[in-house]
């Protein structure tokens, strides 16, 4: 008796241990993403359902693309995050500093590589990251206070604007207002003098420079400028308030600002991670991101709600209309950008 008791314990503080590894090896993963309603929105959409559907738990960790850039780098050793929501030029970045696992196409049939717009390949037609949706950088403008319509960058200069106009420094949104200057301007991304020259010419319409999304619309808000360059995804809220505002993609082009999702090297979980990324990816959830966060298909074979179009559009001329720039070119260049345009446009915002 005495002998089976002690198995009888033996046999229990083993069943416990396997219960207790169990719990400690439960399939999960790990995706580091923005906060806000970003992180609401996936939360209900994409890792609540998945968990419920698979049995793996979604782990999300939220800060803005810069903090958790750093968290890949601090921790690119031995990482403890399996997917990373960022820009497509800070991507890049990551995937040149080899944070990112190169993935074959075929293992992905969600991404049509035919038709969408967020495609990029590496060495040997391997995908650095996977598109996720798009958004574009424009103009938003007060309709109850600008006497005209806009629907040119050159608008910007009208001088019924005078002290009205807000934009953004290469800091923000991977430079797309200098990018697109430049380009107007004729320049090039390893040449952007021309779009500095053309910025300058803005003189006093020139109120500010703001590179953060709610300081943005927070100054528009409030009217103390009329006309902003903003991210498409920042403008649906205050619209949908009320604000008497319109956001506009000029009929030059709007840059497009590419979202992807990033398969860490090394990922702790990475096959379960892949499981994740093709469920985020199937047309019928990538609709409801779109619809949800009033952005852009990347794929334009996914159906956008004419609310959504209305304000920030994405219908497939507006797609055609997205102005890309050369993603390594912006993480290469960015710092020589910034000081540039502190040198020669921050002193014209002084009165």
């Amino acid at each position: 008796m005495k002998w089976n008791t002690s198995l009888s314990r033996i046999v229990g503080v083993v069943s416990l241990s396997v219960m207790g590894m169990g719990s400690v090896l439960a399939a999960e993963i790990t995706m580091a993403t923005w906060g806000g309603i970003y992180g609401e929105t996936f939360k209900k959409v994409l890792a609540e359902p998945f968990e419920k559907e698979t049995g793996i738990k979604v782990n999300l960790i939220y800060g803005n693309s810069l903090s958790n850039y750093q968290k890949l780098v601090a921790q690119k050793q031995k990482p403890q995050i399996d997917i990373v929501t960022l820009g497509s030029d800070v991507a890049t970045q990551g995937y040149q500093d080899g944070l990112f696992q190169a993935l074959d196409p075929k293992e992905f049939p969600e991404v049509n590589l035919e038709k969408d717009r967020g495609v990029r390949y590496v060495e040997g037609k391997q995908l650095p990251f996977l598109p996720f949706f798009l958004l574009s950088y424009g103009i938003l403008y007060r309709t109850d206070l600008v006497p005209f319509e806009i629907t040119s960058w050159n608008d910007l200069w009208d001088p019924r604007l005078k002290n009205k106009v807000g934009v953004s420094s290469p800091r923000h949104a991977g430079g797309a207002f200098l990018l697109m200057m430049n380009k107007l301007a004729g320049g090039t991304e390893s040449n952007v003098a021309p779009g500095l020259a053309k910025v300058k010419t803005l003189g006093k319409n020139l109120l500010l420079v703001a590179d953060g999304d709610a300081q943005q619309i927070q100054l528009i808000t409030q009217g103390e400028v009329w006309a902003q360059t903003v991210v498409s995804g920042a403008v649906s809220g205050p619209i949908e308030k009320g604000l008497k505002a319109r956001y506009v993609v000029p009929k030059e082009g709007a840059v497009g600002i590419l979202d992807v999702l990033g398969l860490v090297k090394n990922a702790p979980n990475s096959e379960d991670a892949k499981k994740f990324l093709r469920y985020v990816l199937a047309p019928q959830r990538l609709e409801r991101i779109v619809n949800a966060l009033y952005v852009m298909p990347t794929n334009p074979d996914v159906p956008i709600d004419a609310k959504v179009v209305s304000i920030v559009g994405g219908t497939r001329e507006d797609l055609k209309r997205l102005v890309f720039f050369d993603e390594k070119a912006q993480t290469k260049n960015r710092a020589e950008w910034i000081e540039e345009w502190d040198k020669e446009i921050l002193p014209m915002t002084k009165r």
